[in-house]
């Protein structure tokens, strides 16, 4: 499963939805700007309020970010983080 997490406020978040869905791309999204989560990726609330979606603990979650503070709150629930970087998906190898 691969899904996207994302601060981009709510006129962004549903412009991504629409493009993404027609896409096919994702099995799905996380925007902080939505009404039930309410809280950036900065804060490890967000990432709790992802895995009680996903309904998995957070050692089954990979999280890729381009932000240390994102990283460092997901990281305090267990998910393994990886820093973006070009070769990511080489090195992660998909």
């Amino acid at each position: 499963k691969c899904y996207l997490a994302s601060n981009n406020e709510q006129y962004r978040a549903d412009h991504l939805r629409k493009v993404l869905e027609a896409e096919g791309l994702l099995d799905g999204y996380f925007f902080s700007s939505d009404s039930d989560f309410k809280v950036r990726k900065s804060s490890p609330e967000f990432f709790k309020k992802v895995l009680d979606r996903l309904v998995v603990t957070g050692d089954v979650v990979s999280y890729i970010d381009n932000d240390q503070g994102n990283l460092d709150a997901a990281d305090t629930l267990g998910i393994k983080t990886y820093l973006y970087r070009d070769d990511i998906f080489t090195i992660l190898k998909f």
